[in-house]
């Protein structure tokens, strides 16, 4: 089905895959929101199972800057008419060369290798990136899309929580990037004028030099101008010779960028210990527990294989974030993960 084709409600129930009652249900009454905390009393229960939205808060790594809050869907059928808008958006969306973030073939290291040893780089983040975003603006991504004005609308309102974009929903980081195209296009236009190169990943803006690096303040004012604010704490001046740091990775090297050295440290330690030890004896030591208390108590069993179990998937992980940044370093690192005992 075309966008231009979905001319009333029932066909845009079509289009999404969803009865005409559950999509005027989701269009004309309040959202049920409930927190990933909720007691599962018979009451919690209850509320859990008419629930649209389940509502997560995530400590941020930095600590002073509070938790985000991230909404996940909770009705299928919901979850199903995201999936079918973010599949009719990834047909229109041509990403902008500076946008790294969310874009099929790019991520953190992409970013990162566009700013390799350069002399000057100055990354700057954008406050509450999101939810600044309005069902307006979303509206009108849907609209440049083909859609009708009527069905605009009605998507941009399955696509948003309270007049604004959430984080959790399939279809915010793609729509994210559909609005932040002019905002690339004037960040483009100010970093080429100063021979500086610029990219984005989702809310982080990056600029590197090797001559003049823009003001702060141009940068501001374009940001401000699309109804945007820059985020003051996480705005960073970064000179060659100092630690310079693009989405998590360093970038001193002008070859390739690297993931943290501290990082990589982390993951050397615990696969040395997991191998000199093994993976049952090495979690006993972390625990306090000895080897009979392992054999001949359930209870402690359960407790340390819980804990190994959720180490080996994090040191997996670890190693995987690694093989997109530096594979060979990585294989070395799956070389001992495959060979490690229990």
């Amino acid at each position: 089905m075309n966008p231009t084709d979905i001319k009333n409600r029932t066909l845009l129930s079509e289009f999404l895959g969803v009865s005409y009652a559950t999509l005027r249900k989701y269009l004309t009454q309040p959202p049920v929101i409930i927190d990933h905390t909720i007691p599962l009393t018979p009451k919690g229960r209850l509320l859990f199972a008419r629930a649209w939205l389940i509502r997560f808060s995530i400590r941020k790594r930095n600590t002073q800057l509070g938790h985000r809050i991230v909404y996940q869907a909770k009705q299928a059928s919901l979850g199903y008419a995201h999936k079918a808008i973010y599949a009719q958006l990834l047909e229109s969306y041509k990403p902008t060369a500076t946008a790294h973030g969310f874009v099929k073939g790019r991520g953190i290291a992409s970013n990162a290798s566009q700013h390799l040893g350069k002399k000057t780089i100055l990354a700057c983040d954008i406050k509450d990136f999101f939810e600044s975003i309005t069902v307006d603006q979303v509206e009108r991504v849907f609209i440049d899309c083909g859609f009708l004005p009527g069905a605009s609308a009605d998507l941009a309102k399955l696509c948003t929580l309270d007049g604004h974009l959430v984080q959790g929903y399939v279809t915010s980081p793609m729509i994210a990037n559909m609005v932040a195209t002019q905002i690339d296009a004037d960040l483009s236009a100010l970093a080429s004028a100063t021979d500086t190169d610029y990219t984005r990943y989702a809310d982080d803006m990056t600029f590197s030099s090797n001559a003049t690096i823009p003001d702060i303040e141009q940068v501001r004012e374009i940001v401000e101008r699309h109804g945007f604010e820059l985020n003051n704490h996480k705005t960073r001046l970064m000179f060659r010779g100092e630690k310079q740091y693009v989405t998590g990775l360093t970038v001193f090297d002008a070859t390739l960028a690297r993931a943290p050295r501290r990082f990589k440290q982390r993951i050397r330690l615990l696969l040395y210990y997991m191998g000199k030890y093994g993976k049952i004896s090495f979690q006993l030591k972390k625990m306090g527990y000895n080897r009979e208390d392992y054999e001949t108590n359930l209870e402690t069993q359960s407790k340390v294989d819980f804990e190994i179990v959720g180490e080996d998937k994090r040191l997996k992980g670890w190693i995987d974030f690694i093989n997109s940044v530096e594979p060979n370093r990585a294989a070395v690192y799956y070389k001992q993960y495959n060979s490690l005992k229990e």
